[in-house]
């Protein structure tokens, strides 16, 4: 995949997918080590708070959201596209986006 900087949005069923294993445990210590601007590290976004699941073109995962602390937006990127497996998943994901 090339760096374009293009992103696509994704459903959180896609980013559990190409997540793999552990999903659940992946987003978990995502959201809680998010960093805020204002917080600091460590400044938790939960389920409820994440509100978009975006997908770059390098096969990377992004969630995005908003500070529990002090409703700041935040984001948390995940470096799926360095897991082959991982890679060809989004790959699909992302050929597949109109």
């Amino acid at each position: 995949m090339q760096n374009n900087g293009k992103k696509i949005e994704i459903t959180k069923e896609q980013t559990e997918v190409i997540l793999g294993n552990n999903y659940a445990e992946k987003l978990r210590v995502g959201e809680i080590t998010v960093h805020c601007n204002n917080c600091g590290p460590f400044a938790p976004i939960t389920d409820m708070t994440t509100d978009r699941y975006l997908l770059n073109d390098l096969g990377d995962v992004v969630i995005e959201g908003t500070c529990d602390k002090c409703e700041a937006r935040v984001a948390r990127y995940f470096e799926t596209g360095e897991n082959p497996q991982s890679l060809k998943i989004a790959k699909e994901i992302f050929k597949n986006v109109k």
